[in-house]
């Protein structure tokens, strides 16, 4: 990414959110993260949603309340043009299948971006690679935010590639338990207006002793069965910061945690450590070894 990138777009796919862990997503920290470390102003903020399907036709949510399903829809993109997006409605033909809001966000990729010089996707859909690589070769930059179930081929076609766990508040602390009884829940109403809902929030700001925070393992000795969790502490001020991992360094906005194999919910890690590509939830304690952090109650918050 270039620093000097002033003029930004951002493209949010809110059924992929809706379905692959992104209840009670933070739109207003999405904001502020894209100016930050986009280092520039946004230009225009687009979200995409598809209209949700009459219950009665569909089999996940048979027995519903129409007009309630359809009202807490209403209200949460209502909330979203609050905060400045420009909300986007998919409907279907079809009765049986929700519309699908990744050609509309295509279609506007490639006509809009020529305002901009930096974009930002929040999605995992391979089919908005082809739309991103026409963007490249017209000189925009393309950053993209995931979260569950991205698929490869559009993380490797980004330029710059950052999952939405690791920003600080951006979406909801709950543990394994907690998350799957959220997504049981959901599929007796509308998911898209369950983002709205507030986070659950630590008793201590996030990255203090006293808080659940998500990071990754980026040390392990698997002989002494010990390592180091990395998390950042706020969102990053420019892509510099972002890339500033080493919290010994001034300014940067990470920290680390000491943690035992021993630590993790299971009693042991559930891959190969150290891995970058695993995203883990865990709490935050004074460390019994001397100053610093210490990581704990520790679980995979990816699936």
């Amino acid at each position: 990414m270039n620093n000097n990138c002033a003029s930004l777009g951002l493209f949010v796919d809110i059924p992929y959110i809706a379905d692959h862990g992104g209840i009670g997503m933070r739109f207003d920290t999405l904001r502020e993260l894209v100016r930050a470390v986009g280092g520039g102003e946004l230009q225009f903020m687009n979200a995409y949603s598809a209209l949700p399907l009459n219950p009665s036709t569909d089999p996940y949510r048979s027995g519903s309340n129409t007009d309630a399903v359809t009202t807490k829809h209403a209200l949460f993109l209502a909330a979203l043009r609050d905060l400045g997006y420009r909300v986007y409605c998919a409907n279907s033909d079809d009765a049986h299948y929700p519309a699908s809001v990744i050609p509309y966000m295509s279609v506007d990729l490639v006509t809009q971006s020529h305002r901009v010089n930096q974009v930002w996707i929040v999605s995992g859909d391979p089919n908005l690679v082809h739309a991103c690589e026409m963007l490249q070769r017209n000189g925009v930059s393309v950053c993209v935010i995931g979260l569950n179930h991205v698929s490869p081929s559009l993380r490797n076609s980004a330029n710059f590639y950052l999952s939405g766990y690791l920003i600080p508040d951006l979406i909801p602390i709950r543990d394994r338990q907690r998350r799957s009884e959220d997504e049981d829940e959901s599929d007796k109403g509308d998911k898209t207006a369950r983002l709205a809902q507030p986070n659950q929030e630590s008793p201590a700001a996030w990255g203090e002793a006293g808080s659940r925070v998500r990071g990754v393992c980026h040390y392990f000795n698997d002989l002494k069965g010990y390592g180091y969790m990395r998390f950042l502490t706020r969102i990053p001020q420019g892509p510099a910061e972002l890339y500033r991992y080493d919290s010994r360094l001034p300014l940067s906005p990470y920290k680390t945690a000491f943690f035992h194999r021993s630590f993790f919910s299971d009693g042991h890690p559930p891959v190969t450590l150290p891995s970058r590509d695993v995203i883990f939830e865990f709490d935050l304690t004074e460390s019994d070894r001397g100053p610093g952090l210490q990581a704990s109650h520790i679980v995979p918050c990816t699936d």
